[in-house]
């Protein structure tokens, strides 16, 4: 009877980086719902603490011209007031940035749960964030051309 090789200490480092970045995508999401729900239905205290740690756009106040995430705090606020056109108004990006940002999270969870590694570096991924970086650049110069 033949018995097996141990196993390598390298596969147990790398257990136990999967399980630390598994525990950390479960953390994260647990303070993520939890900001979100306190944000739900406590949203005039949480803007009036932005607006008092906030201390605005410093590369608006260096350079004179706004940066793609000038208004993202009001629109932000808006959203979790459920005003999503109000959000738009405020700052267009900042909703497809939180799109960009799910998609991203989605990307996570299923890299690290799935056990598929073809969301690892799929093409449309690449191309949805570069496209996401084009969208920033041309937002970056519309709004100061156009002054929007």
């Amino acid at each position: 009877m033949q018995t097996l090789p141990p196993i390598p200490a390298a596969d147990t480092a790398l257990k136990r980086r999967i399980f630390w970045s598994r525990f950390a995508l479960v953390i994260s999401s647990i303070i993520i719902v939890l900001l979100l729900v306190s944000g739900i239905f406590y949203t005039a205290e949480m803007a009036a603490a932005v607006r008092e740690i906030s201390p605005g756009c410093t590369f608006r106040k260096l350079t004179g011209i706004s940066c793609p995430g000038c208004g993202g705090t009001r629109a932000a606020g808006a959203l979790l007031r459920g005003d999503i056109w109000g959000a738009f108004q405020y700052n267009l990006l900042l909703p497809i940035s939180l799109l960009a940002l799910l998609v991203e999270y989605i990307r996570l969870w299923l890299v690290h749960f799935t056990h598929n590694n073809r969301w690892m570096h799929s093409r449309t991924y690449i191309r949805f964030f570069v496209i996401y970086a084009w969208l920033v650049c041309i937002w970056f110069i519309a709004r100061n051309i156009f002054g929007i």
